[in-house]
């Protein structure tokens, strides 16, 4: 599961602080993108409880790879399913 978040605000974030709060800000769009993940798992396994834990790999993609220029388009969790064979 890959958790992300918007990038609209980086312009922004530039103008008022610079790199260094541009910086700050994907820190903290990083975590949020990866506690939006970690809520879609838990209310997966919370609806199936049979699934295996220890299978399900949690990351936050801040605002790197933006879906396109629409800010509720980037506010999103990936979920790809692996089967192995």
């Amino acid at each position: 599961m890959r958790g992300h978040v918007d990038n609209a605000r980086i312009g922004e974030f530039e103008r008022e602080g610079g790199q260094a709060l541009v910086r700050s800000m994907a820190l903290k769009a990083m975590e949020l993108s990866r506690q939006r993940s970690q809520s879609v798992r838990d209310a997966l396994l919370k609806k199936h409880p049979g699934l295996a834990t220890d299978r399900i790999e949690v990351v936050g993609r801040g605002w790197e790879e933006p879906a396109g220029s629409d800010g509720d388009l980037n506010r999103r969790v990936e979920v790809q399913w692996f089967t192995l064979e």
